[in-house]
């Protein structure tokens, strides 16, 4: 079974700086409140964390400032036409910064399929007219490839955790 490696997406448009940085963003139709939840309680982050086409098998997470968590992530991404699709397995892992509730996460993230990335995600949920504001930072890739396969996936998860919170 090969490493886990998501999908890539072009960095069209972006800086030097900005290409070395995530910056998603999403409204979904649920409270902050519920949206918050779903992003911290390790028995709902299974049914939607991952990119399309990825399920967490393993998930542990003690959210509080020093907790730690620990996501495994298997599935078959998309390929491109030609080419053999293929299972993929891998793990991310890292410690909480903050967590304030229902408004931020803060934590640090290193990756199987990106060793060599320390990044820093800073999550905020906005409360909006239509429901949440949900905004994905991650910064310090080292390379803009590892932050574009990151922004893809990041959009594909939001998708999935609107499809859950919305559900």
């Amino acid at each position: 079974m090969s490493q886990a490696v998501f999908p890539s997406a072009a960095a069209a448009g972006a800086t030097a700086s900005d290409a070395l940085k995530v910056h998603v963003s999403r409204v979904v139709r649920a409270s902050r409140e519920r949206v918050f939840d779903a992003w911290t309680k390790p028995e709902q982050m299974q049914q939607w964390m991952g990119p399309a086409g990825f399920h967490v098998p393993e998930m542990q997470a003690d959210v509080r400032a020093g907790g730690t968590y620990r996501i495994v992530y298997r599935g078959t991404p998309a390929v491109a036409p030609g080419e053999t699709p293929q299972e993929r397995i891998g793990a991310c892992y890292g410690k909480y910064l903050e967590v304030v509730p229902p408004e931020l996460l803060r934590y640090t993230q290193r990756a199987d399929w990106a060793p060599e990335d320390n990044t820093v995600l800073t999550i905020r949920f906005k409360a909006v007219e239509a429901g949440t504001l949900v905004e994905v930072t991650q910064e310090t890739f080292l390379k803009p490839e590892t932050a574009a396969q990151h922004t893809a996936g990041w959009n594909s998860s939001l998708g999935k955790l609107a499809a859950f919170v919305e559900g």
